[in-house]
């Protein structure tokens, strides 16, 4: 462990490296989506439609089309393709074997598009869209690009959204409603610890990749190198948190909390996934 309260050089960098690859796996995902057969028109009518205070895309029709997006990723991943090599980026899995990386990634992915959820539905406080997408760690480059393509020259034309993003999170939408408010209290817990902190989230999300769900294969759940990557971020984060309060105790509260959470983000996966009122055809959906 290291001694100390502040941190030190070394890790603030590793922090700003996992930031950037964070961002570029954002981006190149983005990027990917837009090339997609009518992507950019759902996306632009969604956004135009909000902006005029119009209903949006029906949540069965919204469901549809992210399940083809999940799909897409899912055998992109499988097949070594665009989105497999931008997760290859997170330097923190270079010693995790392919095939350990494959198995997790395929379960953990979700689970961090969930997590990346609730910061963007927490930082609904802030004024219009752009800013609320910059406080959750979500603005990027090319989305500000398409945003500029959908509305010239006004960056304020929406206002911030109070939702998890699309309409498939209407109320009620899954089997059970305790499933339901499980659901709710735990995206509104983690976003409540992360709120606006950029850094922690870009930290909690690394976690949150690198952590296989209790049903995935022992090989893959007691790799050594695995282990190794969540034993090291799970140390970074305490080490930001005690930095960033002052006080080793609230550093260590705040990160059990955090630990413990993703064991709740798992059954809220399964739950959007696989606990819905109405399950799509398709396959399902982030």
């Amino acid at each position: 462990l290291i001694d100390g309260l502040e941190l030190t050089f070394e890790e603030e960098f590793k922090i700003h490296e996992l930031d950037a690859m964070k961002e570029n796996l954002l981006e190149g995902c983005f990027k990917i989506f837009l090339e997609l057969p009518n992507f950019f028109n759902n996306f632009s009518s969604t956004l135009i439609s909000r902006s005029l205070g119009l209903s949006t895309v029906p949540p069965k029709k919204m469901h549809t089309f992210l399940g083809k997006q999940r799909n897409f990723i899912r055998n992109n991943l499988a097949n070594g393709g665009r989105v497999s090599m931008l997760l290859d980026c997170f330097y923190v899995f270079k010693n995790v074997p392919d095939e350990v990386k494959l198995e997790t990634f395929q379960f953990s992915v979700s689970v961090m598009v969930l997590c990346l959820r609730a910061f963007f539905k927490v930082n609904s406080d802030k004024e219009y869209l752009i800013e609320q997408n910059k406080a959750a760690g979500l603005l990027h480059p090319t989305f500000l690009q398409t945003f500029d393509q959908i509305f010239p020259n006004n960056r304020h034309a929406l206002r911030s959204i109070d939702e998890y993003g699309p309409a498939i999170f209407k109320s009620p939408w899954a089997k059970h409603q305790s499933d339901e408010e499980l659901f709710c209290q735990t995206m509104q817990t983690v976003g409540e610890i992360v709120k606006d902190d950029v850094k922690l989230g870009t930290l909690y999300i690394t976690l949150i990749l690198a952590t296989p769900g209790k049903d995935l294969s022992h090989q893959t759940k007691t790799n050594p190198s695995l282990v190794q990557v969540q034993q090291e971020i799970t140390l970074l984060i305490y080490r930001y948190l005690k930095t960033k309060h002052n006080d080793a105790d609230m550093a260590s509260h705040t990160l059990n909390l955090l630990l413990k959470l993703i064991g709740d983000l798992h059954t809220c996966r399964d739950i959007h996934l696989f606990g819905r009122a109405h399950q799509a055809s398709e396959g399902n959906c982030f």
